[in-house]
């Protein structure tokens, strides 16, 4: 039994039927129309004067005025539903703020009746009074800072690129981090971070997807409620220059001349090597005889696309602003456990640069003197023979 029939045991089963659907906290659970609760009232008043009528309370009174008694009994119903409805409305809505986790004012107001007419069968006026609910709102002071690729940046379709920016707060449960690419479709996710840095720099390395042409796309990066769907903050959109890429044949080793060529997976994670000495240089092709492009100094981690030989003693290695070089493999250590057989052998290396021979100098001997024996001096003490000297030759032309 409801408190209702407990309070009040003399009202007809309509009535209490009235005010339980009216009383459900589910708005599907409620009456579906305006017309369905009206009709239900209704019933609930015919039911409440017949039960009335056959109690013989009133069968000493005239047949009272349809209008006036049907307003009699209405005004205190309306009364009761209309605070019901309120209090259903505020309990959704406190339902709502408490799982959305948006701010939510609540306008309480309370409802006095006051049945100046009287009435066989007087009905108690219920006053309501609600008590304010405190608001919650979800805060956001710090922004999500970029800090790589740099704005406009220029790469080609499937290159691998990685993407860092900041956050100085920890994740909660149920927060990742997406990056997003924008693009005339709408938003294309290029991957997720869901566990926290310590430093508060976070990345994500991935490939970019393929491009017909040469286009200019935007991305950002969301940070977002998994259980509620909801984007907590975006960084500003930056733009991005992908080309279409070159078709690289890949390098896939047969034993057996007849057997089915299978595609070879790329690997997962791109590998990444880190800069174990002082400094390295960046060169343009895979040995000491090629130009620096650049110095990479200890600590700096880069992505390798392939290297020289199955030995792999240089990497063919790119940047986050895009620059391609070869670095050797002794100033650097593989990372998150990639062996180096994983790395692919380059399909191209650049030729070496020739270098322009100099020419040698030569000796050129000096002559000697030959010794002559005098005739008047009787043979016996020849002459002393002049020794040869080496002249050095001249050193040769630029020092």
């Amino acid at each position: 039994n409801t408190a209702l029939e407990i309070a009040r045991p003399d009202l007809s089963r309509q009535t209490y039927n009235l005010l339980d659907v009216s009383l459900r906290k589910q708005p599907w659970g409620r009456y579906s129309s305006i017309k369905e609760f009206l009709e239900a009232i209704n019933e609930a008043l015919q039911n409440e004067r017949m039960l009335v009528q056959s109690r013989g309370d009133t069968a000493i009174l005239a047949p009272p005025v349809p209008r006036r008694s049907r307003a009699i009994i209405l005004l205190p119903l309306a009364a009761i539903a209309l605070c019901i409805g309120t209090f259903a409305i505020l309990i959704n809505l406190q339902d709502s703020n408490n799982t959305v986790g948006l701010p939510v004012a609540v306008d309480t107001t309370v409802v006095n009746v006051i049945d100046e007419t009287p009435a066989p069968a007087q009905s108690p006026t219920i006053v309501i009074a609600e008590e304010e609910s405190p608001t919650t709102a979800v805060s956001i002071s710090e922004p999500i800072n970029i800090l790589a690729p740099a704005n406009a940046a220029q790469f080609q379709a499937n290159d691998p690129i990685n993407f860092r920016w900041t956050w100085a707060t920890s994740l909660q449960e149920n927060q990742r981090f997406s990056v997003y690419l924008l693009t005339v479709s709408g938003r294309s996710l290029l991957g997720t971070v869901g566990t926290t840095a310590t430093d508060g720099n976070y990345n994500l390395q991935t490939l970019l997807p393929a491009s017909g042409s040469n286009a200019m796309f935007e991305w950002h990066v969301v940070l977002e409620d998994i259980s509620t769907n909801r984007e907590i903050a975006t960084s500003n959109n930056q733009k991005i220059n992908i080309m279409p890429g070159a078709i690289t044949p890949t390098f896939t080793p047969s034993p057996d001349p007849t057997a089915t060529p299978t595609n070879t997976a790329t690997p997962t994670p791109i590998p990444q090597i880190e800069i174990i000495l002082s400094s390295g240089s960046l060169r343009l092709g895979p040995g000491i005889s090629y130009p620096i492009i650049q110095f990479l100094f200890q600590g700096n981690v880069v992505a390798v696309l392939a290297k020289d030989s199955l030995e792999g003693e240089w990497y063919n290695i790119i940047l986050d602003d895009g620059t391609r070089g070869w670095i050797a493999a002794s100033v650097s250590r593989l990372l998150n456990d990639n062996s180096i057989e994983n790395i692919l052998i380059a399909a191209t290396i650049p030729p070496r640069p020739t270098n322009t021979p100099t020419a040698t100098p030569t000796n050129t001997a000096t002559p000697t003197s030959t010794p002559t024996v005098d005739p008047s001096d009787g043979g016996g003490n020849p002459q002393p023979t002049v020794q040869p000297t080496n002249t050095p030759p001249p050193p040769p032309p630029g020092g």
